[in-house]
């Protein structure tokens, strides 16, 4: 079986549960679909090489200690609607990104279909959007952010949270991390 994972920072308490309670008034809230964080990668990935991904990426979070991120505004899609919080593009998220990316090359691959999705879905854009993230949406184009759902609520910025947590999780509805796979403390 393969899968369409996101490997992803998870915010740790008292930001987990404030981007809960902040989605709360929105469509398709996090509440109802996933939990909240800010993604590092997408891509679709074989069960064979997500064994070989957790001793990768514990390697890798051994060079990380949780760190703080600041989200500093915001953004509606034009299309979707879907309301997200950015969050700097500081150096050391950027660092983490790159060496995600990097670390990983030969693991995973482009060729998703919504099968691999944790809810299949027939008619959805989100395989499209999983072939896409390394070449629109990565690098100098990732935009680090966390969504919280459909339609606009009054935010005051900036807010500061912390991660501490890597997670691997099974992609589903809007590309949210629906199913964990497996998570890792950094350092």
């Amino acid at each position: 079986m393969d899968y369409a994972i996101g490997i992803i920072l998870v915010p740790d308490e008292p930001m987990y549960s404030k981007t809960i309670e902040l989605s709360q008034g929105l469509e398709n809230s996090l509440s109802e679909t996933a939990i909240p964080h800010i993604t590092l990668l997408q891509a679709g990935i074989t069960e064979e090489n997500l064994k070989k991904l957790k001793p990768c990426l514990e390697t890798l979070a051994q060079k990380y200690v949780p760190f703080d991120i600041v989200l500093d505004s915001e953004y509606i899609g034009p299309m979707s609607g879907s309301y997200w919080l950015n969050a700097r593009k500081d150096q050391e998220l950027d660092h983490i990104h790159r060496e995600i990316i990097s670390g990983t090359q030969g693991l995973l691959h482009e060729d998703v279909d919504s099968s691999m999705f944790a809810i299949p879905s027939k008619i959805n854009p989100e395989p499209q959007w999983v072939k896409d993230f390394l070449g629109k949406a990565s690098l100098d184009h990732y935009k680090p952010h966390i969504t919280l759902g459909i339609g606009k609520i009054e935010i005051n910025f900036p807010i500061s949270l912390t991660s501490s947590t890597l997670g691997v999780y099974q992609l589903g509805k809007g590309c949210s991390a629906a199913k964990e796979l497996f998570s890792i403390s950094l350092k």
